[in-house]
């Protein structure tokens, strides 16, 4: 009798024991979000200049400088200034094999900008030049914002985002493996799944908003006279440019909703298993004989 009060005293888990318990549970927490914190951080960057490296790419990249240079050359009024007061480089951006050498050199805009400074032809005595031509320092403007479009993806920028992106891989490998590693069973899905959404679905939802916002119609009058090319040419470049992004972006996420579903059905499979072998145990035990 003394024995059994014994036993049933020191069944109860000791409060020291509890709480040694806690401690271990709450420091595995806070370690995995130490690193998943960081690690959150390192995926996003890791996606962001993924999808640059992909835009600023030779096929996509020569498409976006392609796009921009169509949408200037289209302007009757543009390819009119370019003909007084930089004839030789309408010349060339009229060659078909511009963009493949502007991909490579995206400073030869540059240097053809610091040139535009008279016009080649002047105008006959008396002639008064029409409204939407600005003279030389308008095409000096028109053709630097081209200049800056196209060195966001030329060859310099996608040669530049590759060291870039090795670091953040190293620096994420370094963050997101303790950080799974921290996290337990289905939990290393979900945590992987939370990174990922973080990381790319703020993104791919503000990419959509510029997206909508560069579709908005310009109202009427609200373009001042020469302006026409520059604004057809950065929302053509940016609509395009942004359609690339998301189409990245929309694949992170679709990861992300992947290892969600992934979580899910192994836990819910995990749940009908347990429930199989409790069900096969408790039947084992039923028909198990009972000793005398």
């Amino acid at each position: 009798m003394a024995a059994s009060e014994k036993t049933t005293e020191a069944s109860p888990t000791p409060p020291a024991l509890q709480r040694v318990t806690e401690c271990r549970r709450h420091w595995r927490v806070d370690s995995k979000w130490l690193f998943g914190i960081p690690a959150t951080f390192f995926l996003a960057l890791v996606f962001a200049l993924t999808a640059m490296l992909m835009v600023s790419g030779r096929e996509q990249g020569q498409g976006l400088i392609a796009g921009a240079s169509e949408q200037l050359l289209i302007d009757p009024n543009f390819r009119q200034d370019m003909q007084q007061f930089a004839p030789n480089l309408l010349a060339r951006m009229d060659s078909p094999d511009f963009d493949a050498y502007l991909y490579e050199n995206p400073d030869a805009i540059s240097r053809e900008v610091e040139a535009v400074t008279a016009p080649a032809q002047p105008l006959p005595e008396g002639a008064e030049a029409p409204d939407s031509r600005q003279g030389a320092g308008a095409v000096q403007g028109t053709l630097s914002i081209y200049s800056l479009l196209v060195n966001l993806v030329a060859k310099p920028v996608h040669d530049g985002v590759g060291p870039l992106l090795t670091v953040a891989l190293v620096l994420l490998l370094a963050t997101g493996i303790p950080f799974m590693v921290l996290s337990y069973r289905m939990g290393r899905l979900v945590s992987a799944g939370v990174a990922c959404a973080l990381a790319s679905l703020p993104a791919l939802i503000l990419l959509k908003l510029l997206s909508a916002g560069i579709a908005a119609k310009q109202p009427e009058g609200g373009v001042e006279p020469g302006s026409e090319a520059v604004i057809s040419m950065i929302k053509g470049f940016s609509g395009e440019s942004i359609a690339a992004l998301s189409h990245y972006y929309v694949i992170y996420t679709l990861v992300a909703a992947s290892l969600f579903a992934a979580a899910g059905v192994g836990y819910a499979a995990v749940r009908v298993l347990g429930a199989k072998r409790s069900r096969v145990r408790l039947s084992t035990e039923q028909q198990s004989p009972r000793p005398a």
